[in-house]
């Protein structure tokens, strides 16, 4: 062996020592991969999830499908933390100020069809948006008389679209056989109406179906249809049916001169603190469906009744969102 290819040989031999101390990796089927990084190689940072990792799922609505009554939204099927904004739409056009989980059906609602639509967000994922399917919306009456009342946010409304069936409605224990809750909120009402220097009685209070039907065919008797309807209520349409309404004078005024009495603006301006209201406003026939009464104070109960302080013109049906 000459001197040239020993030398060549004894460097192959020292490639062999080198190769052998370097960080392979060898696989199972002994091929190798690339050399692991040293601990001074920093990694690289994990991509930010993408909206397909915020598991989402179609919301559900639940909830009796009729005026009166509320929705809620339901979020079965999301990645668990996550968090949500609403949107209620009626014939998939969004409800002004409609963005809570629940949702109270009103007059508009009737026929149409309400769906919610579900924004989740999750840390560090982009948020998805999904729409209920949209339910059918019916009035919250059964034929033309309801078994029991109508009840919107935990308020009675009887009207001429909501009435009563005889059977339900029976006297109460109260002041001229109200309801008891009425009853000791009128003479709370008396009692400030006195230190006021005021007198206040009740002319009427619960009315039997045989009483409301001989007062309304009375009245359409003497005033006519049309301004008897807006005088007299048919019966299981009078809110002194149930035994929740007063109708009011000091001394001998009554009727429209109550109204105009001192008394009667006392009673109007401060009836709301004790859970009543003026039931029939003047000017909003059109809403109500009667005239201007300023002696007539439904009992809404004081966290109700708050919302009417200091105005003459809110019907119940607006407050209700029935109008």
């Amino acid at each position: 062996m000459n001197q040239r290819v020993a030398c060549w040989i004894a460097g192959l031999a020292a490639m062999a020592v080198i190769g052998s101390n370097l960080p392979f990796a060898h696989a199972e089927d002994g091929s190798s991969s690339s050399p692991s990084p040293t601990p001074s190689q920093t990694a690289s940072p994990s991509p930010i999830p993408s909206a397909e990792e915020l598991v989402a799922a179609r919301p559900v609505v639940k909830g009796i499908r009729k005026v009166g009554h509320q929705l809620t939204a339901s979020t079965p099927g999301w990645s668990a933390g996550a968090t949500f904004s609403y949107q209620w739409l009626r014939n998939g056009k969004p409800i002004r100020g409609a963005s809570g989980v629940t949702y109270w059906l009103v007059k508009a609602d009737q026929g149409t069809k309400v769906s919610v639509a579900v924004t989740g967000g999750l840390t560090g994922a982009a948020s998805r948006t999904e729409t209920s399917l949209a339910v059918k919306i019916t009035d919250g009456k059964t034929g033309k008389k309801l078994t029991k009342p109508f009840v919107v946010k935990g308020v009675w409304v009887i009207n001429k679209d909501h009435r009563v069936a005889k059977k339900y409605l029976k006297k109460g224990p109260g002041v001229l056989g109200s309801k008891k809750e009425a009853s000791k909120a009128l003479v709370k009402l008396q009692k400030a109406a006195k230190r006021a220097g005021y007198t206040i009685q009740p002319t009427s209070g619960y009315r039997s179906y045989s009483l409301q039907t001989t007062i309304w065919k009375r009245n359409i008797r003497i005033l006519g249809k049309k301004r008897g309807e807006q005088m007299a209520a048919p019966p299981g349409a009078s809110e002194h049916n149930a035994g929740l309404a007063f109708d009011l004078r000091s001394g001998s005024k009554r009727g429209y001169a109550f109204g105009r009495s001192n008394a009667g603006k006392w009673v109007a301006k401060n009836a709301w603190k004790y859970g009543f209201i003026l039931r029939y406003p003047k000017g909003k026939t059109a809403i109500t469906g009667f005239a201007y009464e300023p002696w007539h104070f439904r009992y809404v109960g004081v966290e109700n009744a708050r919302a009417f302080a200091g105005t003459k013109k809110l019907t119940l049906e607006e407050y209700l969102g029935l109008a």
